[in-house]
């Protein structure tokens, strides 16, 4: 959220362009917590965030969605 935010609020500017950019992974796990796939992201920035609606009467899991811009992706396994 603070990677997220402070791009809404400081924006990404000429001069601190490259600050906000940051390498990362998504990783998938099966059940025995082995790692089954990865995806790397390089020079990544978050543009959206969406959360879904909460119902106080409903029993779901909350979902938040986040979107990533990306400059490279490489998947791994």
């Amino acid at each position: 959220w603070k990677w997220f935010n402070d791009l809404r609020t400081k924006g990404m500017t000429v001069t601190n362009r490259s600050k906000p950019r940051r390498h990362g992974s998504v990783v998938v796990y099966d059940s025995a917590l082995v790692e089954t796939a990865r995806w790397n992201f390089y020079d990544a920035w978050p543009s959206k965030i969406e959360f879904a609606s909460l119902e106080a009467s409903a029993n779901e899991v909350a979902v938040e969605t986040i979107t990533l811009q990306y400059e490279k992706l490489e998947r791994k396994k």
